[in-house]
């Protein structure tokens, strides 16, 4: 199968296109991402290895020396031998899915347990900005959390994790705003994954990549008429390029009052310099007052900074963008 995007028809279905897709950002949430130390040539013998390898095959001999009475015995260990390792390498494989299907499936629960808790609870005002906070995350990461659990059931994010998909795609996938949309793009994905097929599987991941990116494009980019962006006129170079530099362009004004080196050393020498004398009238509210407007600033920086850290990765692999051919 060499068609790689899709589109989503107005069933809800996918179909696929000779386009390449669109890159997904990351697979999976850098904070739940594994990443396991490999053994370089300094860690390893032929002792480890043969006790590594006795581990896995029970029972198994590291004598190559055998003696075979005629060429049938030696097919015979041959083909025994070919046997065992396919079954361990089952065996291994479908432990592999079965925690990856597990590990989505504890994402779905993990998005439930928040959206219950920040729904049910009187956590007071800005509940999700303050535990995006405490967790140096973003608000927008809170609310894709959340839509997780709420957008999708807990068997669709085993039967996608078993199939591939990391926590990232089923944060994308949330967002998908109409409800057949998401689900002809599940049922899809998961009727053309129907072996651990390592190619049949990234040709569907991309397929999948391509469907959500197409309904975010559709649902979320300002169809404008006029592109102000390529000298005011009437020429649309494209939506994706107008919402993008519109985007760069709008957040490049806001950021230039605290990019500024002035406005910073203000604020700092203002909080290294400040003192109170308890002589004052009502020095301690003052004080009180102080440290509380400062707490607020403080959690509302580092929400932003959390936000900022987000934008910058995302700006930062635009130059992994190619042109579509």
């Amino acid at each position: 199968m060499n068609k790689e995007e899709i589109e989503i028809n107005e069933s809800g279905l996918i179909a696929l296109a000779e386009e390449k897709p669109m890159a997904l950002v990351e697979q999976e949430d850098a904070s739940l991402a594994s990443n396991i130390a490999l053994p370089a040539y300094k860690d390893v013998d032929d002792g480890k290895v043969a006790r590594s390898v006795k581990d896995v095959f029970k029972g198994f001999s590291t004598a190559t020396d055998i003696k075979f009475n005629t060429v049938d015995d030696l097919g015979n260990y041959v083909e025994q031998a070919m046997s065992s390792i396919k079954e361990a390498r089952q065996t291994s494989e479908a432990a592999d899915l079965c925690n990856r299907a597990a590990a989505m499936a504890r994402v779905w629960y993990l998005g439930a347990t928040i959206d219950k808790s920040l729904t049910s609870s009187n956590y007071g005002a800005n509940a999700s900005q303050r535990l995006a906070t405490k967790l140096h995350r973003s608000v927008p990461w809170i609310y894709q959390i959340r839509a997780v659990s709420t957008k999708l059931s807990v068997v669709d994010c085993y039967l996608l994790g078993v199939r591939g998909l990391g926590s990232k795609h089923l944060c994308r996938l949330a967002q998908v705003k109409d409800d057949a949309t998401r689900r002809g793009i599940i049922d899809t994905f998961v009727s053309m994954v129907k072996t651990s097929d390592p190619v049949q599987m990234e040709e569907a991941r991309k397929a999948f990549v391509t469907a959500v990116n197409n309904d975010q494009k559709k649902n979320t980019l300002d169809m404008e008429s006029t592109d102000p962006y390529n000298g005011g006129t009437a020429e649309l170079v494209s939506p994706e390029y107008s919402q993008l530099i519109k985007a760069i362009n709008t957040w490049s004004g806001w950021l230039k009052k605290p990019a500024a080196e002035t406005n910073i050393e203000e604020l700092c020498r203002a909080a290294s310099d400040f003192f109170l004398p308890a002589s004052l009238p009502d020095a301690q509210s003052r004080l009180d007052e102080v440290k509380g407007a400062a707490l607020e600033l403080r959690a509302l920086m580092t929400t932003v900074k959390n936000n900022l850290e987000d934008a910058i990765r995302d700006l930062g692999e635009l130059q992994n963008v190619e042109l579509n051919s």
